[in-house]
């Protein structure tokens, strides 16, 4: 994990907003060691990156508080490009999704290309704008049958909901993230930022083309 800091009167002082979350105190006595390298100097104040090594028990509690805040800003409703693949054949297209529990449900007729591709290969992938997701896509039922998805995508998505949700060929699929990726800007600076769903690992670092 990285970030600027800049070094004031000989005491490194985190670079505001380089790092989009607070890290308790006491995280600090869990650092198992902490790389310094100074990249550019200007107006007398040095500004280096700070690699920072924290034992699993942190990194889990960074995931944790991390993957709680894309959600919260995801929000709970999207337009997303779905792809789906069989036979190495890749095929894609906008859907309409709600999110429910940190997965993703959407419905679509059982007679279209995608429902065959997703029945014999699961792993699917979403695209939105700076955010990619890759993850495992189950069949769960009617889309009428399950009153939560129901009471969102009539919310969100009002037309598709009275057209299609009650035909007798729609099924209902849920998306379980594996792996998510989110380009963000900050101050101008390009970062990335992961998250290993199973493994619970979050990386957050900057960009430079390395």
């Amino acid at each position: 994990m990285k970030w600027r800091v800049r070094l004031m009167n000989g005491f490194p002082v985190p670079g505001k907003r380089l790092f989009p979350y607070t890290l308790p105190d006491a995280l600090n006595e869990m650092v198992i060691r902490t790389e310094y390298t100074v990249v550019s100097e200007y107006a007398n104040i040095l500004f280096l990156y700070i690699e920072i090594h924290y034992v699993s028990e942190v990194r889990t509690m960074l995931f944790g508080e991390a993957y709680k805040k894309f959600w919260e800003e995801l929000g709970e409703s999207r337009t997303m490009v779905l792809s789906t693949s069989l036979h190495d054949v890749v095929t894609s297209r906008m859907m309409s999704l709600v999110v429910l529990d940190e997965r993703f449900f959407f419905q679509t007729d059982r007679s279209f290309r995608k429902y065959e591709q997703i029945k014999a290969n699961p792993h699917v992938a979403l695209c939105a704008d700076n955010i990619q997701i890759e993850g495992e896509c189950r069949e769960v039922g009617l889309p009428i049958g399950n009153p939560d998805f129901c009471r969102a995508y009539e919310k969100y998505f009002r037309s598709s909901f009275r057209r299609y949700s009650r035909l007798e060929n729609e099924r209902l699929f849920v998306v379980t993230p594996t792996f998510i990726e989110r380009w963000c800007y900050v101050d101008g600076e390009p970062f990335v930022e992961m998250f290993e769903v199973e493994k619970k690992n979050y990386i957050w670092k900057r960009y430079d083309g390395e």
